[in-house]
């Protein structure tokens, strides 16, 4: 954990009256917790202090009804990592914050990437993506395949399938969602991933999905 001194605060944006039936739609964010197993021994101290936060928050302000956690989930991408993230986002977590597994969403960092899992392959065909004349259009074609795009995602298997128990079904390291009746609204979710092609500690400037997450997610109204 590379959280020294974790704290839950909420700043009002808008202190007028709520128009008449309006409800409220809370969203707990997390990010950057860096689950890591050489830290493990300290981290529970961390972690207890941060429940503790958002119970407090929750008292304060209401129910909460979705928690988003973005960005380096874990520290360098491992199964064991993703084992400690998921013990404590569906306990601890999930108790202090009045919410159930299927309210929880993740979206990775660049520290949800084993970089021990990127092939000779995926870089070949990360390069020849970069130097495509359109690679947006490259990307999108290879993303919507899963054959063609599985050698470049092996990097996020362990994340993905820690997403999973969030999201039931999950294929692809990215997502979008709709939500028909959250507090009597329609609410649309996009979990974007910046860090499906990151190999190293650098960030070059690279393409990315959005558009194409951005795209089915308009798709699906």
């Amino acid at each position: 954990m590379k959280v020294a001194a974790p704290s839950v605060k909420v700043t009002p944006v808008n202190t007028r009256p709520a128009p008449q039936g309006w409800r409220p739609v809370r969203v707990l964010h997390l990010s950057d917790l860096h689950f890591s197993a050489k830290t493990a021994w300290d981290s529970g101290t961390v972690l207890g202090r941060l429940a503790a936060d958002v119970a407090s928050l929750r008292a304060e302000v209401g129910e909460l009804h979705l928690v988003v956690v973005t960005g380096d989930i874990a520290n360098f991408g491992t199964a064991e990592e993703y084992a400690q993230a998921t013990a404590w986002l569906t306990g601890p977590l999930a108790q202090a914050a009045g919410v159930t597994p299927a309210q929880i969403r993740v979206v990775p960092g660049n520290h949800d990437v084993h970089r021990g899992s990127i092939s000779r392959t995926a870089r070949m065909v990360a390069d020849g993506l970069l130097r495509d004349p359109d690679p947006q259009q490259a990307i999108a074609e290879v993303l919507s395949d899963p054959n063609e795009r599985a050698p470049l995602l092996a990097r996020q298997a362990a994340y993905l399938t820690f997403a999973q128990t969030f999201h039931p079904g999950l294929t692809a390291p990215w997502w979008s969602e709709r939500l028909p009746d959250l507090q009597g609204l329609t609410v649309h979710l996009a979990g974007f991933n910046s860090a499906w092609l990151s190999a190293s500690g650098r960030r070059p400037r690279q393409p990315r999905p959005e558009p194409l997450v951005v795209q089915r997610a308009a798709q699906r109204g």
